[in-house]
Protein backbone atom coordinates (compact mmCIF):
# COMPACT_ATOMS: atom_id res chain seq x y z
CA UNK A 1 0.00 0.00 0.00
CA UNK A 2 1.99 2.66 -1.04
CA UNK A 3 1.87 6.15 1.00
CA UNK A 4 1.46 8.44 -2.37
CA UNK A 5 -0.57 7.14 -5.22
CA UNK A 6 -0.55 9.40 -8.65
CA UNK A 7 0.66 12.64 -6.64
CA UNK A 8 -2.09 11.87 -3.81
CA UNK A 9 -1.97 10.89 -0.44
CA UNK A 10 -3.68 7.39 0.80
CA UNK A 11 -6.00 8.61 2.80
CA UNK A 12 -6.31 5.06 4.10
CA UNK A 13 -3.17 4.12 5.22
CA UNK A 14 -2.92 7.39 7.22
CA UNK A 15 -6.21 6.96 9.03
CA UNK A 16 -4.74 2.83 9.87
CA UNK A 17 -1.66 4.85 11.25
CA UNK A 18 -3.71 7.41 13.23
CA UNK A 19 -5.71 4.38 14.95
CA UNK A 20 -2.75 2.52 15.64
CA UNK A 21 -0.56 4.94 17.06
CA UNK A 22 -3.66 6.39 19.45
CA UNK A 23 -4.26 2.86 20.81
CA UNK A 24 -0.55 1.77 21.77
CA UNK A 25 -0.25 5.24 22.82
CA UNK A 26 -3.49 4.83 25.27
CA UNK A 27 -2.40 1.28 26.42
CA UNK A 28 1.46 2.71 27.53
CA UNK A 29 -0.69 5.73 29.63
CA UNK A 30 -2.67 3.33 30.83
CA UNK A 31 0.05 0.89 32.32
CA UNK A 32 2.04 3.97 33.25
CA UNK A 33 -0.85 5.25 35.26
CA UNK A 34 -1.37 1.96 36.69
CA UNK A 35 1.79 1.72 37.54
CA UNK A 36 1.87 4.94 39.94
CA UNK A 37 -0.64 3.86 41.92
CA UNK A 38 0.44 0.86 42.78
CA UNK A 39 4.03 2.42 43.75
CA UNK A 40 1.58 4.84 45.99
CA UNK A 41 0.09 2.30 47.76
CA UNK A 42 3.24 0.62 48.34
CA UNK A 43 4.81 3.01 49.85
CA UNK A 44 1.89 4.07 52.23
CA UNK A 45 1.73 0.32 53.74
CA UNK A 46 4.92 0.83 55.18
CA UNK A 47 4.02 3.62 57.72
CA UNK A 48 2.90 2.47 61.30
CA UNK A 49 1.06 4.88 63.45
CA UNK A 50 2.41 3.38 66.94
CA UNK A 51 -0.10 5.21 69.49
CA UNK A 52 -3.08 3.73 67.32
CA UNK A 53 -1.72 0.08 66.98
CA UNK A 54 -1.83 0.48 70.94
CA UNK A 55 -5.13 1.42 70.94
CA UNK A 56 -6.66 -1.30 68.41
CA UNK A 57 -4.59 -4.24 69.95
CA UNK A 58 -6.58 -2.87 73.66
CA UNK A 59 -9.89 -3.03 71.36
CA UNK A 60 -11.70 -4.58 73.94
CA UNK A 61 -10.66 -2.60 77.06
CA UNK A 62 -11.76 0.45 74.54
CA UNK A 63 -15.47 -0.52 73.62
CA UNK A 64 -17.98 1.87 73.04
CA UNK A 65 -15.69 4.45 74.17
CA UNK A 66 -14.26 7.51 72.11
CA UNK A 67 -10.74 7.12 70.72
CA UNK A 68 -8.51 9.19 68.27
CA UNK A 69 -6.63 6.68 65.82
CA UNK A 70 -3.95 8.61 63.07
CA UNK A 71 -3.52 6.82 60.22
CA UNK A 72 -3.79 6.83 56.54
CA UNK A 73 -7.26 6.51 54.48
CA UNK A 74 -7.59 4.15 52.26
CA UNK A 75 -10.54 2.62 50.38
CA UNK A 76 -11.44 -1.04 51.13
CA UNK A 77 -13.03 -1.67 47.57
CA UNK A 78 -13.97 -4.54 45.76
CA UNK A 79 -14.11 -3.84 42.15
CA UNK A 80 -15.74 -5.45 38.94
CA UNK A 81 -13.54 -7.43 36.55
CA UNK A 82 -13.94 -7.14 33.54
CA UNK A 83 -10.40 -7.51 30.95
CA UNK A 84 -10.09 -3.87 30.18
CA UNK A 85 -9.16 -3.02 26.92
CA UNK A 86 -6.17 -1.10 26.37
CA UNK A 87 -8.13 1.91 25.18
CA UNK A 88 -10.21 2.09 28.21
CA UNK A 89 -7.92 0.88 31.11
CA UNK A 90 -9.94 2.26 34.21
CA UNK A 91 -13.27 0.39 33.08
CA UNK A 92 -14.18 -1.40 36.05
CA UNK A 93 -16.29 -0.38 38.80
CA UNK A 94 -15.50 0.06 42.55
CA UNK A 95 -17.02 0.34 45.43
CA UNK A 96 -16.98 -0.14 49.22
CA UNK A 97 -16.06 0.77 52.84
CA UNK A 98 -13.66 3.70 54.04
CA UNK A 99 -10.49 2.48 56.10
CA UNK A 100 -7.56 3.98 58.16
CA UNK A 101 -4.57 2.12 57.87
CA UNK A 102 -2.82 2.35 61.16
CA UNK A 103 -0.25 -0.38 60.27
CA UNK A 104 1.37 -2.72 57.13
CA UNK A 105 -0.90 -5.18 58.60
CA UNK A 106 -3.80 -3.47 59.96
CA UNK A 107 -6.71 -1.22 58.75
CA UNK A 108 -9.84 0.03 60.97
CA UNK A 109 -12.73 -0.12 59.35
CA UNK A 110 -14.59 3.36 59.30
CA UNK A 111 -18.93 4.01 59.51
CA UNK A 112 -20.62 6.52 60.07
CA UNK A 113 -23.47 6.91 62.42
CA UNK A 114 -25.35 3.68 61.94
CA UNK A 115 -29.31 3.50 62.08
CA UNK A 116 -28.84 -0.23 61.37
CA UNK A 117 -27.05 -3.31 61.77
CA UNK A 118 -26.01 -3.17 58.52
CA UNK A 119 -24.61 -0.26 55.91
CA UNK A 120 -22.00 2.74 55.68
CA UNK A 121 -23.89 4.95 58.31
CA UNK A 122 -23.90 8.71 57.90
CA UNK A 123 -21.54 11.49 58.48
CA UNK A 124 -23.06 15.05 58.28
CA UNK A 125 -25.61 13.59 56.22
CA UNK A 126 -23.78 11.40 53.35
CA UNK A 127 -23.00 8.10 53.48
CA UNK A 128 -19.41 6.89 54.38
CA UNK A 129 -18.18 4.82 51.77
CA UNK A 130 -16.15 4.82 48.03
CA UNK A 131 -16.48 4.48 44.64
CA UNK A 132 -15.09 4.97 41.45
CA UNK A 133 -13.30 2.89 39.13
CA UNK A 134 -9.89 0.87 38.69
CA UNK A 135 -7.59 4.31 38.22
CA UNK A 136 -9.62 6.16 40.54
CA UNK A 137 -11.69 6.23 43.78
CA UNK A 138 -13.14 9.06 45.73
CA UNK A 139 -13.79 8.75 49.22
CA UNK A 140 -16.44 10.24 51.96
CA UNK A 141 -15.40 11.85 53.91
CA UNK A 142 -11.62 11.29 54.11
CA UNK A 143 -9.43 11.34 50.69
CA UNK A 144 -7.96 8.50 50.22
CA UNK A 145 -4.24 8.27 50.62
CA UNK A 146 -4.69 11.33 53.06
CA UNK A 147 -2.74 11.17 56.96
CA UNK A 148 -5.54 11.79 59.59
CA UNK A 149 -6.52 12.49 62.99
CA UNK A 150 -10.16 10.34 63.26
CA UNK A 151 -11.90 10.70 66.66
CA UNK A 152 -15.19 8.48 66.99
CA UNK A 153 -16.65 5.32 69.30
CA UNK A 154 -15.39 2.12 68.82
CA UNK A 155 -17.71 0.08 68.17
CA UNK A 156 -18.62 -4.19 67.55
CA UNK A 157 -20.79 -4.94 64.62
CA UNK A 158 -21.34 -6.48 61.28
CA UNK A 159 -18.67 -5.57 59.13
CA UNK A 160 -18.30 -6.04 55.28
CA UNK A 161 -14.16 -6.49 55.22
CA UNK A 162 -12.55 -9.01 54.62
CA UNK A 163 -16.09 -10.23 54.83
CA UNK A 164 -19.34 -9.76 56.30
CA UNK A 165 -18.84 -11.13 59.89
CA UNK A 166 -19.22 -9.83 63.54
CA UNK A 167 -16.26 -7.65 63.77
CA UNK A 168 -15.00 -3.92 65.38
CA UNK A 169 -15.22 -0.48 63.38
CA UNK A 170 -14.76 3.14 63.92
CA UNK A 171 -17.98 4.91 64.42
CA UNK A 172 -16.41 8.80 62.84
CA UNK A 173 -17.32 11.85 64.59
CA UNK A 174 -14.88 14.42 63.66
CA UNK A 175 -11.53 14.05 61.63
CA UNK A 176 -8.41 16.50 60.93
CA UNK A 177 -5.64 16.35 58.59
CA UNK A 178 -2.24 15.96 60.00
Amino acid sequence: MPFITQGKANLKYILIVVVLVAIVGGGILGYQYRQIIKEKVFINEKEEFSNSVEIWNKKDIFLNEQVTLEGRAVGIKSCTLMACPLFAPCCNTCRGELGLRISKDTIVTIYGNRTQEEGYGLYNGQEVWCHGDTCYIECYPLEEGEKYKVTGILKMGVVDFPMKQEGYYLEIKSFELF
